[in-house]
């Protein structure tokens, strides 16, 4: 049994204490579908808070793992399997089953996540299921400014690249309008589709019954657990708490059983050094250090590695909201000289920025692609610059709400000339050249100036279309009805030719374990968090975890390696004994699971 509390970002586990953990979206995601792999994991039980700090691509990418989680009968081969034989046909004497409680879904993120398990119940009477629909609220600011006389002087490509209107319009314009209610009914036309497909009610899309009935759902108000359970929203009420069947099943915190899959991956790294262990008594090496180990063990496993995107585009290094053009060459340079690595995935999760450093990005994973396959998974976000660099990978995945497309430019500033001289200060400008302040906020642009970034913004323009004609294989002429700014929900892209498949960042990987490596069983890393030395070759087989006894194992484990020995045997021989004594769990359930990893 996984007790799973509030979902991430937001997330806490219950580890026997009153003291929260907090868990990575990917970690937990990966976690439950191990679950699923699991033949000792039973069931999925989740309680939820009163708030879920997702997007809308994030909570698809969990409601997938938490269906492929319900999807495990007896006798059936794992979904997605890949040809792993961890991941073969698992032996149950029942169906694996998942079920979630909360006090009250006044929040429809929660309830949207919730209506995944296969059973959804409330804590009391007094909840309700709130089911409201969505909006987008906009500010436009132009009259605000006016007042103060401070212009707005804006550029663009073309009429639906609107990132700019807060700041030049005074309402929607009809192409602006028309493509925030396009994105708006797509998502939420995906929203109320999988819940209804979960939940076994009428689809929204695919009958006028259905529509009355969201309708209806949508504009009720809160609806109370009698009615709730009536229409099909929830399986009732459990005021005394969870089922019998859930009580009656043993309890495994998500904590202690992500312990247990650190271990497993601990056994199998036990394993590998066993095997050098063996080698090297063969072939009576007579010195050894740290970066020959480092080599004959990695050199044993093929690896997957996700390089992240997020946050604006800029150039240099990034910072906390932003990548760099040079973190992410970096890494993608690295890669490339990296023979253990079948496969890079970009993951982005960006609304682009500078078309400079989305150049650089798109430079290198074209030279990289030459080498290996890149290909791409997009999360919430993935527009404008997001989607320049994901254009030429071999394949790109979206969730049906993930936002994408917005392929255009703009350029803009504010002019605080007249406002400086409503309140007496004269602005004077003393320059070099006739452009020399054409990034100035203290003046308006001169038709000189104007003219030039109109020429430079048709140059990235039409740059950004080749990239894209050629990433996707489209004539410009159909790139071109596809850009002019516009921005699509990724079940748009995908139905355009935007992008290949819909899928979370799990997909992508599932599909570069198939298509790119021998055994299918890869080592996945994320690169951005890469360590050096050995610490990340204990950190990539989960090894180190937070704690000093593995600081001091690291701290014992380095020096022994880094020494040369006259007698190599005795120095592995060392370790292993060292990474066995580790390995041992004072946990009767995890130590079964170590003696078949390592026996």
């Amino acid at each position: 049994m996984i007790k799973v509390y509030n979902p991430p970002f937001n997330l806490f586990v219950t580890s026997g204490s009153d003291k929260p953990l907090t868990i990575e979206l990917r970690k937990l995601i990966d976690t439950i579908v191990a679950a699923a792999h699991d033949p000792k994991i039973t069931s999925l039980h989740a309680t939820f808070g009163d708030n879920l700090h997702l997007g809308p691509a994030q909570i698809e990418e969990l409601r997938d793992a938490i269906i492929l989680f319900n999807q495990v009968n007896p006798g059936q081969s794992s979904p997605n399997a890949n040809n792993n034989p961890d991941h073969q046909t698992i032996k149950l004497d029942k169906p694996k089953s998942s079920s979630c409680y909360t006090h009250s879904f006044g929040n429809q993120k929660v309830y949207w996540t919730a209506s995944a398990f296969e059973r959804v119940k409330m804590l009391q009477h007094s909840g309700v299921v709130m089911l409201t629909g969505i909006s987008s609220t906009h500010i436009f600011a132009k009259d605000l400014l006016d007042r103060h006389k401070v212009g707005a002087e804006g550029i663009f490509r073309e009429k639906y690249k609107k990132a700019y209107s807060i700041f030049t319009d005074r309402t929607f314009t009809p192409e602006h309008l028309d493509n925030i209610s396009s994105i708006l009914a797509s998502i939420h036309d995906s929203i109320f589709s999988s819940i209804a497909k979960s939940r076994s009610l009428p689809s929204p899309t695919e009958s006028s019954f259905g529509r009355k009935f969201w309708y209806n759902v949508l504009n009720s108000g809160p609806i109370f657990d009698d009615e709730a359970e009536q229409t099909g929203l929830v399986d009732g009420t459990a005021l005394g708490g969870e089922d019998e069947t859930v009580k009656e099943c043993e309890r495994l915190t998500l904590e202690r059983y992500s312990r247990i899959l650190r271990n497993r991956e601990k056994g199998h790294f036990f394993n590998q050094v066993k095997r050098q262990y063996q080698k090297l008594k063969e072939n009576s090496f007579t010195d050894l250090d740290f970066s020959k180990l480092t080599k004959i063990i990695s050199d044993d496993k093929e690896k997957i590695a996700i390089v992240h995107i997020n946050g604006q585009i800029t150039t240099g290094y990034g910072e906390m909201n932003s990548t760099g053009d040079l973190d992410i060459t970096k890494a993608l340079r690295e890669l490339k000289d990296d023979d253990a690595v079948k496969c890079v995935i970009l993951r982005i999760d960006s609304p682009g920025g500078s078309p400079i450093a989305s150049e650089a990005v798109y430079n290198e994973i074209i030279s990289l692609d030459q080498i290996k396959p890149v290909i791409c998974s997009m999360g919430n976000l993935a527009a404008s610059g997001g989607y320049y660099v994901a254009a030429p990978c071999r394949k790109i995945y979206a969730s049906p709400t993930t936002i994408t497309g917005s392929i255009g430019v703009l350029f803009g500033k504010l002019d605080l000339s007249n406002f400086l001289e409503t309140y007496g200060l004269n602005v004077e400008h003393v320059e070099t050249g006739q452009y020399a302040n054409i990034l100035s906020m203290l003046t308006s642009f001169s038709s000189h100036q104007r003219e030039i970034l109109e020429h430079y913004i048709d140059h990235t323009y039409n740059r950004f279309l080749a990239i894209v004609s050629k990433g996707r294989s489209l004539p410009e002429a159909d790139t071109r009805k596809l850009a002019g700014g516009r921005i699509w929900t990724g079940e748009q892209a995908y139905n355009l030719g935007l992008v290949d498949s819909l899928g979370g960042l799990r997909c992508a990987v599932e599909f570069a374990q198939t298509e790119y490596t021998e055994k299918g069983d890869a080592l996945v890393e994320v690169w951005s968090n890469k360590k050096s030395g050995f610490e990340a070759l204990l950190k990539g087989v989960g090894l180190v975890t937070e704690g000093n006894y593995t600081e001091n194992y690291i701290s014992n484990a380095t020096s022994l390696l880094n020494i040369s020995s006259s007698n190599p045997v005795d120095s592995i021989k060392y370790l292993y004994n060292d990474i066995s004594s580790i390995c041992t769990v004072h946990d009767d359930w995890a130590e079964q699971w170590l003696n078949l990893w390592i026996d």
